[in-house]
């Protein structure tokens, strides 16, 4: 199945790259969204649009994570606001880096905007992933911004990122702060582990149960996130 001219010319410069054009998106990673709360139809605009940034990947580390969180927000999914939070000068050169050569200015973007008055909160969960980057690439400046930003989100993490499973985002901190993945041990939740680290850092501790197994919120912290 090659990708279609309806889809192409929604989100595609089509004279940008023609290998896009003749990508056979069965021969490319699919965008596994079945357990997702969304149509058939996003479902498929994502899964051709995921393949058409998957064309332009040179297969490095968070490619496909990025071409995912990308496929999503440009179909409404997560929570993510303008430029994915970066600010456009940001966001073009994270493109420039995982896919050289995409056309920036053929993305549809949501019009969603990041709340103001939780920046400074969402300053604080970037510098805490920063404080564990594995490397100072831009591209881990780049995930802490795009992860903290979606932690304002009402949603468990990967799903107001716009992946498509926790197992993702988890992955995903583990490759770019790893640091901060050892220490949730215990598998909890990402947000609350990630606002619980804040409150630690903080001298806060609002929990008074003597140990996690046998607080009455267990499940809320460690539960399945469905």
């Amino acid at each position: 199945m090659t990708l279609s001219t309806s889809c192409e010319n929604k989100y595609i410069n089509k004279t940008a790259n023609p290998a896009v054009r003749d990508t056979d998106v069965a021969g490319l990673p699919d965008y596994p969204m079945s357990n997702r709360q969304c149509g058939d139809v996003v479902t498929e605009k994502c899964n051709l649009l995921y393949a058409q940034i998957m064309a332009y990947s040179l297969h490095q580390e968070n490619d496909a994570s990025l071409a995912c969180m990308l496929a999503s927000w440009v179909c409404g999914e997560g929570v993510l606001p303008e430029w994915m939070g970066l600010g456009k000068m940001e966001f073009t050169r994270m493109l420039q880096m995982h896919f050289p050569g995409f056309p920036v200015d053929s993305l549809q973007r949501p019009a969603r905007e990041l709340d103001a008055a939780r920046v400074e909160e969402r300053n604080e969960l970037r510098q805490l992933l920063l404080n564990y980057r594995g490397s100072a690439r831009d591209d881990k400046e780049w995930i802490a911004t795009i992860l903290s930003t979606a932690c304002l989100g009402q949603n468990h993490l990967w799903q107001d990122l716009g992946l498509w499973s926790r197992q993702q985002v988890t992955e995903l901190i583990k490759t770019n702060f790893p640091g901060l993945a050892e220490r949730n041990d215990k598998d909890m939740k990402w947000k609350k582990f990630l606002y619980k680290q804040l409150c630690l850092a903080d001298g806060i501790y609002v929990c008074r149960s003597p140990s996690c197994e046998v607080c009455a919120d267990y499940d809320d912290c460690f539960g399945a996130e469905e």
